[in-house]
């Protein structure tokens, strides 16, 4: 098939990015004719894979280069599309005339012009998008990243149009049920909607681990191995509730691996909580440096605050065998359970937190069991392997579908 895979930026700065290199690289070695349309972005291409830059490929008013759009897409002549990250509703459009359009949904912000489900006060949405939208914003609480004004406005019609678009879409793909049910609530059709959980590559021998740098080589050899907190500094991750759960507990030591605008206030708050020799901050560390990190850690902690659409970061850890306690948010419930990889907690829920941990940190054969555990259901069920094939099924089905003329 011809396969054109459309992906903001080409680069591994996140679970849905790496995720778009990695299916990328499995496709190619299936077999198939790829072309990647992107915005931008430095990342090795596989052998075989082109690569077309296109400016304004996530701005919405960059209405100037569609016509510059359909003529890549005339050139082309796609079988289908493969879109995984969002983009500017004219782009999606476009991407629809040209092919039967295969989107992964893997973020909120196809259906949330707050982009996370979250309330001002912290409270989760629950409410469909559009109108409801209006009324939040201007007559209640409203959203947590979303101010009244013109720009607010300019966003949910922004995400209205794109649902427009995405109900002529051949298929929509989540990673979970949870997201399945969000775009139902959206007005998605159901039957549009497949769930395709992520595979991950982690602890194989396609993705090579990084050096890391020497304060972080430091820090590890301390002391006894210590909790990893892998997240965006943001304030729906829940950083801040892994700082206070640290406080209860007399010994332990994390590495806090990822960059945000919150970087400076969590170190901040560290300071005063008093865990300056017990917290390393890493800042952004690469997906080989994630690789070279998980294994020397004896912990994962995901203490997300928001309805995580799936957490790649978890399946990734219980690869290499380590136990992961996660908050009960969103999709974790789908790959995440008792014993089977680790436990699920209490959102924004320090005690629960540092209870699990606690327990953790001290019997290193009870981490051996349950990480054993884990690493075996990802083998059974987050490998590439099963979910590429998966995945040509989709797109070959998609393949024989009409496009829709405006």
């Amino acid at each position: 098939m011809r396969i054109l895979i459309g992906v903001g930026r080409w680069e591994a700065i996140g679970g849905s990015e790496r995720y778009a290199l990695d299916v990328t690289r499995s496709l190619a070695r299936a077999g198939h004719d790829i072309t990647v349309l992107c915005g931008g972005g430095e990342a090795p291409l596989p052998r075989g894979v082109r690569r077309i830059e296109l400016n304004g490929f996530g701005d919405l008013w960059a209405h100037e280069s569609r016509a510059e759009l359909a003529g890549i897409l005339a050139g082309l002549s796609p079988d289908v599309v493969l879109q995984l990250s969002p983009t500017a509703p004219w782009v999606s459009a476009e991407l629809v005339r040209a092919a039967p359009l295969v989107r992964f949904v893997q973020d909120h912000t196809l259906f949330c012009p707050g982009l996370n489900r979250l309330h001002r006060d912290g409270g989760r949405c629950e409410e469909p998008p559009g109108v409801a939208c209006h009324k939040r914003l201007f007559l209640r609480a409203g959203c947590r990243d979303l101010r009244p004004g013109r720009g607010a406005l300019d966003r949910i019609k922004e995400r209205t149009q794109e649902l427009d678009v995405h109900r002529d879409a051949a298929r929509l793909l989540v990673a979970s049920g949870w997201m399945r049910d969000q775009l139902v609530t959206a007005g998605i059709p159901a039957d549009k909607v497949t769930i395709l959980p992520y595979p991950t590559v982690a602890a194989t021998t396609e993705l090579q681990s990084a050096p890391l740098s020497l304060e972080l080589e430091a820090f590890l050899a301390a002391g006894p191995a210590p909790v990893i907190v892998s997240a965006r500094l943001v304030p729906e991750k829940g950083v801040d509730v892994a700082l206070d759960a640290l406080v209860k507990l007399r010994h332990a030591r994390a590495v806090i691996a990822g960059d945000g605008p919150l970087l400076n206030e969590l170190r901040e708050r560290a300071a005063v909580l008093g865990l300056n020799e017990r917290v390393h901050f890493t800042g952004w560390i690469d997906h080989g440096q994630v690789e070279a990190l998980l294994p020397r850690c004896s912990v994962l902690s995901m203490p997300s605050t928001w309805d995580e659409p799936f957490g790649l970061v978890g399946i990734e850890a219980m690869a290499h065998g380590v136990p992961v306690v996660a908050s009960d948010v969103g999709g974790v419930p789908e790959w995440l359970a008792e014993g089977e990889g680790g436990v699920r907690v209490v959102p924004g829920d320090a005690a629960d937190l540092a209870r699990v941990l606690r327990v953790w940190l001290a019997d290193p054969r009870l981490r051996e069991r349950i990480g054993r555990a884990g690493r075996a259901r990802v083998e059974r069920s987050f490998r590439p392997r099963q979910h590429v094939v998966a995945l040509e099924t989709i797109l070959t089905n998609a393949s024989r579908t009409s496009v829709r003329v405006y």
